[in-house]
């Protein structure tokens, strides 16, 4: 089958394939490089949903380069999207609590938000990364239940056998164990977390 490679939108595609291949072989430099090409084809032909991927492509990675490009990108790409509830949407706000600086009240009440569409949509992987964001933004001692209670949602979402989902559920809990000084209950976390 012969593809138009003219074809913007089909650029995109291939042009975020690329990038996240190489996010997958820690290639970051390079990763960034098509991230910036699909924005800009994006943007010429109105394409939110492609600036929204692009956005997405580093979800998790922690890149100080491409973080100054993402947080205003998902900003972009929420005011493009449809205004309703999606698996996107969700995860475009739960990236933006994880790009946040520690000092922004935003993030309360956007991770609240987007754990809460991520869970109307039933999306697995919104649930994770909002479960994260989520996570990130109630991350003072004074939360410490909270994120106990987060954790072991992670945990259940993971029992499918995703060992990372169930790892950053263990650690969530001991970590909120652990402020809590139950550390017999937070040493009993150990175990699993080491296996």
């Amino acid at each position: 089958v012969a593809h138009d490679l003219a074809d913007p939108a089909l650029r995109c595609r291939l042009l975020l394939a690329i990038a996240d291949s190489e996010v997958r072989s820690f290639r970051v430099a390079e990763a960034r490089i098509a991230l910036l090409q699909v924005i800009g084809i994006a943007r010429e032909i109105g394409d939110a949903e492609s600036l929204a991927r692009a956005a997405l492509t580093m979800e998790g990675i922690s890149d100080h380069i491409w973080d100054a490009t993402a947080r205003p990108l998902c900003e972009e790409a929420l005011a493009g999207l449809p205004d309703v509830d999606s698996a996107l949407r969700a995860r475009l706000l739960a990236q933006l609590v994880s790009l946040a600086s520690w000092d922004d009240h935003d993030d309360e009440a956007r991770s609240a938000q987007a754990l809460a569409m991520a869970e109307r949509v039933g999306d697995r992987r919104a649930i994770r990364e909002a479960l994260r964001a989520r996570q990130m933004a109630t991350s003072g001692p004074g939360r410490a239940a909270e994120r106990i209670g987060l954790g072991e949602r992670m945990i259940s979402l993971g029992a499918d056998s995703d060992d990372d989902t169930i790892l950053w559920g263990r650690l969530w809990r001991f970590d909120g164990l652990t402020q809590l000084g139950r550390l017999d209950d937070a040493e009993a976390e150990l175990g699993p977390i080491g296996t």
